[in-house]
Formats: C-alpha cells, structure tokens, sequence
C-alpha cells in the first residue's frame, strides 16, 4: 500500500520540503526572508523548485514590511521567512505593525536543533515569548507531524477576521531531517477556511438604518475594513441614496475616491481641517470598517453624536466608545444589509448642508492654493511637493508611504482606486514605505508605486533600494529630505515653544548619490522648477527604481495644522 507521500512522489522527502509545498497549497508565490544557516533546510527544499520566489531583503525589517504590504495590497497573507536570534528580533518591529493596522502575514522563524533549545546555543533567543505579544498566534513545531497541521492553521488565523500577522516557530533539525512516515502532506483533506466574524443580525439593522435614514446629519466615517471587504463602491451607492458626507481614518484613506463629492478626506489627529469640520457638525456617526483608535479619536478623548459601529472585531465594539447600534462583521455585508434597509433623503435640509459642506470645501482648496511654493532658498513647502506629486503621478498609483511627516502630508494626494495608499498608523514604524513599495510593484507589475519617504526612515531601510535594483523594479522613492527626525523636531518646538531640539538633526545625506550607487536611477531636486522636471524623469526610468531626493523646508509643521 502506498503512503501519501510515495504518491505525491516525496518519500524520503525532508521536513524543510514538506514546508515548501505547505507553502504552495496555500497559494504562496513569493517569500521574503534574510537567509540564515538555520533557514537552509527550507531554501535548499525550494531550489529548482520555481514555484515560490524567494525574494532576498537586506534587513529582517523589511522582509516583514514587505509581506505586510503584500497583504495590504492583495489580501493574501504575505510570508517572512528569518533565521533565530536577531533574525526574528529585527523583524519584530514590523510584525507589531501588522498587528496593530490588522495585517496578515506568516511569520515562519527557524530555530536551532531541539536538543540545544533549552541550552545556551548560538544566537539562542525566546521565540515565542519574543512574538506572542505581537501576534495572533505564536506556537514552535516540536514534532514533524504537526507541521502541516501549524501551517495551515497559521493561514487560516492570519486572513481571518480580524487579519494580523501569525508565528511558527521549527526547529533546524525537523527542517534538515527526513520526514516519518505516516506524517500528513499539504493537499490531504479539505482546505481550511478563514473564520467567518460574528455578523450583525437583522434587528441591529433594522435599527440602524431607521437611527441612519432620520438623522438630520450623518456622516459616515471610513476604515480600511472597507477596503479589505472591497465594499467602496457599495458604500458610496449607500451614501449617494442618504446624500451622507464622507471622512476617512488614516488606514481608510483610498477605500472611497478622494474625489468624489461626497468623500471630504481623512478625520485624524493630524487631518485636514475640512474633514474635521464635516465630522463636527454630525449628528450621527457611522463609524464603517474601522475600530475608533487612538490615532483617529485623539486618544479616545473626540466627542461623538449619535453612534451606529460597524468593526470585523467585536472587541473593539463598546470598548471606548459605546455605540447606540453595534453592527459586528464584514463591512462589505454590512452595507449590503444596509441599503435595502434605509431611507432614501428626499427633503432639501440635507442638500442645504451638503451645499455648504461644498463651500467649505472650496474655501480650504482655495487655502491650500494660495500656500508658498519654497522659502528663499529654494527649499520646497510639502504642500506644494503634494501638488506636484498629484500632477505628475498616474491615476493608477500606488501611494507606500512612511511613518511621520511623509505620512501627514501625503492625506492631500488624490486617490481614485481602492488599494492606492499604504502607511503604518497605529504602531507608527519607520522603515516600512520601500519594502512594502517593492512588495506592491511586485503584487501589481503594470502599476506605477511611489515610496514618500522622510530622510530618518530612508536611512533605516536604504539598503533595499539595492533589493529594488537587483528585481529590476520601476519603483519611484521620493524624498523629504529636511536633514532631521522632523516630525518629532516639530513636536518639540510646538509643545514647548522653544527651539529645544535635542537628538533630531542630522547632517546632510544625498540620497540621489546614494542610490546611484546601489545602481538605481538619482536625483537631488531644489526648487519647484528641479523637482517637477525630476518626478517626470523618474517616472519614465524602466528596468530600475528612481530616486528623487527634494530638499524640503523645514519650517511648515503639520503640529500646527496648517491645514
């Protein structure tokens, strides 16, 4: 009698094979990872294998920022492959991320030989008790036998409802040796599926929609749950029906057209005055997609009227906010059940208010067209590299865009498409935009991706422009090169009043020069005039990433919300 694996041709296959095609029958196509001697019982598996490309990075960090953007662009978990030790501590940063903006990846960190897991062994470190915090589910592969088992599960929790990043920890020597017979092999028995949350019934939304159709003014408030659920356009039919204004949180931004007339842009402790406006003068909020964190309430700490919540976590339901409806669930079956339910806005009141919602919009553009282009040396003001920016970039863009003022500034780009725009919001790392920028250019070949970047995250991920040069990607990096951490710089001249800066300057960097000698295409831009010509020539390099380096003014401080 034959074995599983005699018919799928893999007796005597190893543990590091059977991880390989786990990893395909779950439909991953690419790896990334910084290889490490614990890790080779893997890659010498996938050798020759060219169904899974194992895409090489020059930091841990960016090997899981980069399947973090994965997710964000495809909603197939992305998959980080690290030695032990400093491989998995390096990555852990990235991997909070991914928990906190509800990111699904697979972590998978290879450990040393079982019999040296209790003992002092080269770069021995905790695993589990390192990533249990950060993740869903942290567990370590002791037996062979488990290991399928782990790794489909691991799938399973990370696109599951909330997603969010999932450990498995195998030790090198399950990974180098034989498999037992008997083990089970990816593909046997039926294929897991993602846990479904627990949805809204239909009193909860008869009651909403009756709370929703009578308010005078609601305003809906758009989360990046939108975007994963693929709801956008149903939300908006749903908005249009009520005649209801839109805003957005900061991970919500692109899951509605920035364009369109009802949409006002995104409501965050450092959004655009317009948004804030709208949000204020609602009499009901429908909180769509989104948790109501701490980045988007001001610590919880923002009054809100009339409050009808819709989260795939029920946890976050009533936690700081109590709702007057709780709508658990997918947002996208949310809204479905919504819009047979609610009342279409027949009267002229709320056209009244839209109207002047529209003036309003029209005074705050005509504010940002009159701010100034560059100071007297030629520095240029980050509204006006926004504008550039928009005018230069194709509507099918893909924003990946970093932590601090690169993330403030970036709210005023136009965006028309869903998954258009990526940033790390609520655990704020730096270092995310190029990887996961590499991670989406790879996800969408015939997209064109921007990476907005500060000068202080560049310089912790700069090394991956040599990664963008070595896969050939035309990726477009601009940076806000003000020559300091500048966010925080701000931060302490608007607290204290004073020009107290204390560990936030840095010499100057040509980062135009830099990446010419990773081999990618450079230039430093100062003036209006240099950084238009610039982002239009970058824009048309092939077969390589481009590199504008604009010399920024440091003065315009997003803390004193100059818009």
């Amino acid at each position: 009698m034959t074995t599983p694996a005699a018919e799928a041709g893999l007796d005597g296959a190893t543990g590091g094979k059977l991880v390989v095609e786990a990893l395909k029958t779950a439909g991953v196509r690419r790896v990334y990872l910084v290889p490490g001697g614990q890790t080779l019982g893997i890659l010498d598996a996938a050798y020759g294998d060219g169904a899974i490309d194992m895409i090489a990075m020059r930091h841990e960090m960016g090997a899981a920022h980069a399947a973090d953007g994965q997710y964000r662009m495809t909603n197939m978990p992305g998959v980080c492959l690290v030695t032990t030790g400093p491989g998995l501590t390096h990555a852990a940063s990235a991997v909070g991320g991914a928990l906190r903006d509800r990111s699904g990846l697979v972590i998978i960190s290879c450990n040393n030989r079982r019999e040296y897991l209790e003992e002092e062994d080269a770069q021995a470190a905790d695993h589990i008790s390192i990533l249990r915090p950060l993740t869903k589910w942290s567990v370590q592969v002791t037996d062979a036998r488990a290991l399928v088992r782990s790794l489909r599960t691991a799938f399973v929790l990370a696109a599951s409802a909330p997603a969010g990043p999932v450990h498995v920890d195998i030790p090198r020597d399950i990974l180098e040796a034989p498999v037992p017979e008997g083990v089970p092999w990816p593909g046997q028995g039926p294929a897991p599926q993602p846990q479904q949350p627990v949805m809204a019934g239909p009193s909860a939304l008869d009651r909403a929609a009756v709370l929703i159709s009578s308010a005078e003014r609601p305003v809906f408030w758009v989360g990046n749950g939108v975007t994963y659920a693929g709801a956008g356009t149903e939300l908006l039919a749903l908005a249009e029906k009520l005649k209801a204004p839109m805003v957005t949180t900061f991970s919500g931004i692109g899951a509605v057209p920035s364009d369109h007339p009802l949409v006002f842009g995104p409501r965050t402790r450092h959004g655009t005055r317009l948004a804030r406006s709208v949000l204020d003068q609602a009499d009901l909020v429908f909180a769509v997609g989104m948790r109501l964190s701490s980045s988007s309430t001001h610590r919880w700490t923002l009054p809100l009227p009339v409050l009808v919540h819709n989260d795939a976590d029920l946890a976050s339901i009533g936690r700081h906010y109590t709702p007057d409806v709780a709508l658990p669930g997918d947002a996208g079956l949310v809204i479905d059940g919504l819009a047979g339910r609610v009342t279409a806005s027949t009267g002229t009141a709320r056209d009244t208010w839209l109207e002047a919602l529209a003036k309003e919009r029209t005074d705050w553009l005509q504010q940002l067209a009159e701010s100034p282009v560059e100071d007297a040396e030629g520095r240029l003001h980050p509204i006006e590299l926004m504008r550039q920016l928009a005018d230069a970039v194709p509507e099918d863009a893909v924003f990946s865009v970093d932590a601090g003022n690169p993330g403030i500034w970036s709210h005023l780009l136009p965006l028309k498409r869903p998954r258009s725009y990526m940033k790390p919001v609520n655990f704020g790392q730096m270092g995310f935009a190029l990887p996961a920028g590499i991670a989406a250019k790879l996800a969408h070949p015939d997209r064109p991706v921007v990476v907005v970047v500060g000068d202080g995250a560049l310089g912790m991920s700069v090394a991956d422009i040599e990664t963008a040069v070595r896969r050939r990607l035309e990726v477009t990096i601009v940076v806000l090169n003000d020559s300091a951490y500048n966010n925080i710089r701000q931060e302490q001249l608007f607290l204290t009043g004073e020009p107290r800066y204390i560990g936030v300057d840095f010499g100057d960097v040509d980062f135009a020069r830099v990446a010419e000698g990773f081999g990618a295409w450079g230039r430093r831009a100062q003036g209006a005039h240099q950084v238009r010509a610039a982002l239009r020539e970058a824009l048309t390099q092939r077969g390589r990433p481009a590199l504008v380096d604009v010399v920024l003014d440091p003065v315009p401080s997003a803390w004193a919300h100059l818009f």
